[in-house]
């Protein structure tokens, strides 16, 4: 009796640790809560992002920490507006940095009563060869 209760011990837990980590990679929709599962990173260590607005004009921010080993980090910002029922590129801007850190902060004038977020692609990149991209998403909400 106490074999087979091992034995089914074992198998359960062998059926856990192979159930864990798969879920354990599920990316949450951004909600910029901060809560939530995280895709795990090789060499992005942290991002952020964010959008205020003020007498029209938005202020878009992103920034990247990668590991020391990175050489290059590319960001691409896309402000984009929700308008007949789809989300609308309304500026790009892009910035590279040699280094393991990158930011960048731009403006451009929005119109009043559209919902606007930041769209933010990290590129990290070791001697040429980019080695990992992370994709993220600030929701503004409505500008009034």
């Amino acid at each position: 009796m106490k074999y087979v209760f091992h034995k089914y011990f074992i198998v359960l837990l062998c059926a856990f640790c192979l159930v864990v980590p798969a879920s354990a990679n599920i990316t949450c929709a951004a909600d910029n809560s901060g809560i939530g599962a995280q895709p795990l990173n090789l060499y992005v260590s942290s991002t952020s992002e964010n959008v205020s607005i003020s007498d029209g004009i938005a202020t878009c921010s992103s920034s990247i920490r990668a590991t020391t080993n990175v050489t290059e980090v590319i960001i691409v910002a896309k402000l984009q507006k929700y308008q007949n029922d789809s989300w609308v590129t309304q500026e790009t801007f892009t910035e590279t940095s040699y280094t393991y850190y990158g930011a960048l902060s731009r403006t451009c004038a929005v119109d009043h009563g559209y919902s606007y977020r930041l769209v933010t692609t990290y590129q990290a990149v070791i001697n040429g060869v980019s080695v990992e991209t992370v994709n993220k998403t600030y929701n503004y909400g409505l500008y009034m």
